[in-house]
């Protein structure tokens, strides 16, 4: 190839002519059919918003003239007096022209109140062939032709209901200005025994139609308001206009069609026009819009030259863009061409990838090196991996398989689970951390060397003696993925003999729900320290307790209490013992079965602090390394058991010399609630002690047994009470505790030798 065409060989060249084609023909095409498309929609919206134009017109005719009309005429058969007047201004052969000057004078009214649409009012009357105006009356046998409305001798016969005369020139002896306009008969309601036919005619003024519609429909458009005859009742045409069209072609296809609206493309006047018509059904009217066919659809012309002079300008503006970005996307090739060239920028004249393969040729010996790497990372690679599924890092399976693909793993099925391996905490941190980490290594490579066709794993280390597996599943049989659990087991047994939990989490469908497999694996776990006997199990099977909220008893804590305040060390701990075997077997959440042992600890500590004994002299180091070291329920309730046996041996060998103390606390406590009851076990209870310790020290120290001291110091009150104010024997009574006055009554004579009524009389 010569070097003159060398030059469209490049890169640069074939991307700039693809982008270049590519976007003026896609451009172009999708301009075209906008135009198109949207003209022809455009089209459609025309129309419809000359049909919204069309029933907007005879809205307003209706309201501005049609419903003023139909008013005016109830408000004339609604009036009895007017009524009674049209009907009965005739008695025989002679008129009563007093009735008629009213019903005239009535009429007159009714027009200059809707003067602005209504010319004239007459009443006929058939009987007598009498015409009653705003200004007079007319009878058709006496009235010479000039008296007589130029419309009179055309109404031969008027229907019952409305009745329409086609618009004429109103220029009777009524009417004092030359008009045109339309007549608008309506028959009157019968009234009384005798029946006269009565119409009303109303002179509506032609002017009014026109002004309503060139408001309307504006100056490019000639609108008619016609009859079914082709009689035009108005024109919005300042000239003069055919009284009837009939005659035209667009009205004979209007006619033809039986449509009460709709659009014709016909000429008129020998120009290409749009005829949109739409009928007024009750007045058997309709609305006529002519205009040319070039005005009607001019806005729609406007937006077919608006959208090609927008394609050709974005044709330019594509070619620029894509200018812009061939030169942005061939950049990094140009500047990867220039390093590997060596060059200055001068114009490239032949093949770029021609360069690039030479150099991808020279780096196998990096990429090699790379793959090396990756190697020597793939444990941390799969660990990774494994800490994306379970922590729900990984979003989407594909972004799995792309890190699958890089260490060269195949991870797939139709199930999935997640699962933990709790090896034996105790034994495991005894070893060094090189041991361990061997142990835990050795473990994993055996668990992602199972193929029996049916699973395959992925696992990593969860923290130092737990490991975290993802395992995929051809079937979800929850049998064949045991018997993978205990074979995992009983390796771990016999090559380190070492004793673990494995917890399966529940069966999901897709690797990217994994997560929430781990989550029923973390849930389990939870309650292995309830569960000390627990070695293969599925998680689903243990956290049902996580959805059940009961509660146990308040009593089996009080009984702790009870025997701990007692100084029963066997009672303590047959009561802890059915304490921690209800939480066991019991249906109770994991956190609230740690909220009791915590509490039975809590009221070990209560009671140590209100017998002033220091943890320090109790929990040595021992103590407190045994605590460290609790693995399961069982070693708690052998810790707690020690604990409550230390304490009250502790107490027993220090009692003597705090039994002061404690008579002390029991005599203060005897005060502040004289009106309670007070009984030994309750106070016993109080101060920590048995009631039968109690007892013992309170005589040694008071000189009177405890009941004795109770009575005596509520007389003493009692006897204060009744020198200091004017309770009432009853209210001192009960504030001594005592429930009966009279058997307040009674201890008080026995203390005193006289009732308390004799007592305050004496010594007030």
């Amino acid at each position: 190839m010569s070097n003159k065409f060398r030059r469209f060989n490049t890169v640069l060249f074939k991307l700039s002519a693809s982008y270049i084609l590519i976007a003026a023909l896609s451009v172009l095409l999708i301009g075209v059919l906008a135009s198109i498309i949207y003209k022809s929609y455009f089209n459609k919206q025309i129309e419809a918003s000359n049909n919204i134009i069309l029933d907007n017109l005879k809205d307003f005719m209706d309201k501005d003239i049609l419903e003023k009309s139909d008013a005016l005429y109830l408000s004339i058969i609604s009036s009895d007096d007017d009524l009674h007047e049209y009907q009965n201004f005739r008695s025989g052969d002679k008129i009563d022209y007093i009735k008629i000057k009213d019903v005239s004078k009535n009429l007159a009214e009714k027009q200059i109140l809707n003067a602005d649409w209504c010319m004239n009012l007459y009443i006929y009357e058939a009987e007598s062939d009498t015409l009653i105006g705003t200004n007079g009356i007319i009878n058709s046998k006496a009235a010479t032709i000039n008296q007589k409305p130029s419309w009179f001798d055309s109404m031969i016969e008027i229907r019952k209901g409305f009745y329409y005369l086609p618009t004429v020139s109103l220029d009777s002896v009524f009417s004092y200005s030359k008009q045109n306009g339309c007549i608008l008969a309506r028959t009157l309601p019968h009234s009384g025994a005798k029946t006269r036919d009565a119409y009303l005619f109303c002179e509506i003024r032609e002017d009014v139609f026109a002004d309503i519609m060139r408001k309307t429909a504006g100056a490019e458009s000639m609108l008619l308001l016609v009859d079914r005859q082709g009689s035009v009742i108005s024109s919005t045409e300042t000239v003069e206009y055919p009284h009837n069209i009939s005659n035209q072609d667009y009205f004979k296809k209007i006619a033809e069609s039986g449509s009460d609206h709709g659009f014709l493309k016909c000429k008129v006047n020998d120009a290409n026009s749009v005829v949109s018509y739409s009928s007024i059904d009750r007045y058997n009217w309709m609305v006529i819009n002519i205009k040319s066919a070039s005005d009607f659809y001019r806005a729609s012309k406007i937006i077919g030259f608006i959208m090609l002079g927008v394609c050709l300008i974005t044709i330019v503006l594509v070619l620029l863009i894509s200018n812009f970005f061939t030169k942005s996307i061939y950049n990094p090739m140009k500047n990867i061409i220039k390093k590997l060239r060596g060059d200055d920028g001068r114009v490239i004249s032949e093949n770029e990838y021609e360069i690039i393969n030479n150099a991808f040729m020279n780096m196998s010996g990096a990429i090699t090196n790379l793959e090396e790497t990756i190697e020597n990372n793939k444990p941390l690679i799969k660990n990774n991996i494994v800490q994306s599924l379970i922590y729900h890092k990984l979003n989407t399976i594909e972004e799995m398989d792309e890190f699958l693909h890089v260490i060269g793993k195949k991870f797939g099925g139709n199930f999935y689970t997640a699962s933990a391996i709790k090896l034996d905490k105790k034994v495991m941190k005894k070893l060094s951390v090189e041991n361990s980490s061997a142990i835990l290594y050795n473990i994993i490579s055996e668990i992602e060397s199972l193929d029996n066709g049916t699973s395959s794993y992925l696992a990593a280390q969860l923290d130092a003696d737990s490991i975290v597996l993802v395992g995929a599943h051809e079937t979800d049989d929850r049998t064949a993925l045991m018997q993978e659990a205990q074979y995992f087991e009983d390796y771990i047994a016999s090559n380190y003999y070492l004793s673990c939990v494995m917890i399966i989490g529940s069966i999901v469908k897709t690797p990217t729900e994994i997560y929430k497999s781990f989550d029923c694996v973390a849930d389990a776990l939870k309650y292995r320290f309830l569960m000390p006997k627990l070695s293969v199990a599925f998680g689903d099977d243990i956290i049902g307790r996580e959805e059940c909220g009961a509660t146990m008893p308040d009593f089996h804590i009080e009984e702790f209490k009870k025997f701990l305040n007692t100084g029963s060390v066997s009672g303590c701990k047959k009561s802890a013992h059915i304490i921690i075997d209800d939480l066991v077997n019991g249906e109770y959440k994991a956190s609230y079965c740690n909220t009791k042992l915590m509490e039975l600890v809590s009221v070990v500590s209560r009671y140590m602090k209100a017998n002033n004994i220091k943890s320090a002299e109790l929990l040595d180091e021992t103590m407190m390394n045994i605590f460290d070291e609790i693995g399961d329920v069982y070693e708690f309730e052998d810790w707690l058991d020690s604990l409550v046996g230390r304490v009250l041996e502790y107490l027993k060998i220090n009692m003597n010399e705090n039994s002061a103390a404690i008579v002390e606390n029991a005599k203060a406590y005897i005060t502040e609630n004289l009106a309670s009851e007070l009984s030994l076990n309750l106070v016993a209870e109080k101060v920590f002690l048995s009631p039968q310790y109690l007892s013992k020290v309170f005589k040694e120290h008071t000189g009177m047994n405890f009941s004795a001291y109770v009575t005596n110091l509520r007389m003493e009150k009692a006897a204060k009470m009744l020198l200091s104010g004017n309770v009432s024997i009853e209210n001192i009574a009960g504030m001594v505790g005592y429930n009966t006055t009279h058997y307040f009554i009674k201890k008080f004579k026995e203390k005193y030798g006289v009732t308390p009524k004799v007592y305050r009389t004496k010594h007030l």
